[in-house]
């Protein structure tokens, strides 16, 4: 079901929308229907496969190291016409349906998550890379509070691999985290609606329903120095992170992608 139907539009009008009101047009979008390295994404390393199950989505395992960041990336220029992301109002729209999601019982943890970034995130810009990211939770045990074990967002210029900083690690104008409060849990998909609200805003808003019909959880980003500083965003990373001695699970179906470029809430 596409989320607008039958209700008040939520955006404004602007580029991707469609003219006149009514339901808006993406900019970009994939149902993972086929291989998307047969179109515009580009596969490296072994965390994420297609058609994992026979499902027609993308599935992340995580099984690469924090020393070669790699997924399934998209080149948004390839897609937008040739332009990066809006600098102040976009929409990012995914469904994310944990499959199997168990802490483990060591220092060791497994990242999972979404990436939008300045730079192309594979070709070892790991400490000079701006961007927004959606952390599908963390694996390390409870214990250690220096990762989040819930869902969250980011606004980061830092190693792309440390995708689960706990907010009392931000550093003022180079990260900061921020916690939806919610644990995955499996067998329930979730709607994610990441929006730039203005080049001083961002917000992550967590749906219980694939569907966008309930109420969501919002959260935000509030650092604006660090949202200044975030621009030009080219590069959308789908990607999976795994630590040495991991002995937990966190493999996540990613699916049902929408960009709306020029358009906020």
């Amino acid at each position: 079901m596409t989320p607008w139907i039958n209700k008040p539009v939520p955006f404004n009008i602007g580029q991707g929308a469609a003219a006149g009101g009514g339901e808006p047009t993406p900019d970009y979008e994939d149902d993972f229907l086929t291989n998307p390295t047969d179109g515009d994404w580009t596969l490296t390393g072994s965390s994420v496969q297609w058609d994992a199950y026979g499902d027609k989505k993308v599935f992340i395992q995580p099984a690469d190291s924090a020393s070669n960041f790699y997924g399934l990336k998209l080149d948004l220029q390839d897609v937008l016409g040739g332009s990066n992301l809006d600098n102040s109002k976009f929409v990012l729209q995914f469904t994310w349906d944990p499959y199997s999601y168990t802490a483990n019982t060591t220092g060791s943890h497994c990242d999972c998550g979404v990436w939008i970034e300045s730079l192309d995130p594979a070709s070892g810009n790991v400490d000079t890379n701006w961007g927004f990211k959606f952390g599908g939770g963390n694996t390390s045990a409870p214990s250690l509070s220096s990762y989040l074990n819930d869902y969250c967002i980011s606004g980061i210029y830092e190693n792309p691999w440390q995708a689960f900083r706990c907010p009392s690690q931000d550093v003022a104008g180079r990260a900061q985290w921020v916690s939806f409060g919610i644990t995955p849990s499996t067998g329930t998909e979730i709607g994610i609606r990441l929006t730039r609200v203005s080049t001083t805003a961002f917000k992550g808003e967590l749906y219980a329903d694939a569907d966008f019909d309930s109420t969501p959880t919002s959260i935000s980003l509030t650092d604006e120095p660090l949202m200044t500083s975030i621009d030009d965003l080219r590069y959308l990373l789908i990607a999976g992170y795994r630590d040495l001695g991991f002995n937990g699970a966190n493999q996540n179906f990613f699916d049902n992608l929408k960009i709306y470029n020029g358009v906020n809430l």
